[in-house]
């Protein structure tokens, strides 16, 4: 899936496209030839109750401040042995208000890939 999600990402972006990932899988960001950038590599990290609000709000700053053109959400992919959470990577975001609420707000749903939601920059009139 991730190699057809990154397929899926350089047939649709520039050179100079960000993609945003949330999710465990970052093989996507390796095969559709991106870095991450932000703090976020894998959401892991961001979905435990010990989380800093500090680093929250520092992804939520880097997004904001540099839009990707891509967000790939991940479900499926639910890691109760680290973050102590069921939720996957997708029922996590929707949990977490400000970053679904950015989300929403300013990208469309775009399609689903195997286990991964994809969804784009809206246009600005």
């Amino acid at each position: 899936d991730q190699h057809l999600v990154a397929s899926y990402l350089l047939a649709n972006t520039k050179a100079t496209d960000q993609i945003f990932f949330w999710g465990n899988d970052v093989g996507i960001y390796f095969f559709s030839n991106n870095l991450p950038q932000t703090i976020c590599l894998t959401a892991t990290p961001l979905r435990t109750e010990f989380t800093p609000d500090e680093w929250k709000n520092k992804l939520l700053k880097q997004l904001a401040d540099a839009p990707p053109k891509y967000v790939v959400v991940e479900y499926g992919d639910d890691r109760s042995y680290i973050t102590g959470s069921k939720l996957d990577s997708y029922h996590a975001l929707i949990a977490w208000k400000d970053l679904a609420g950015w989300i929403n707000a300013n990208y469309t749903f775009d399609t689903i890939i195997g286990h991964f939601k994809i969804f784009s920059k809206q246009r600005k009139l």
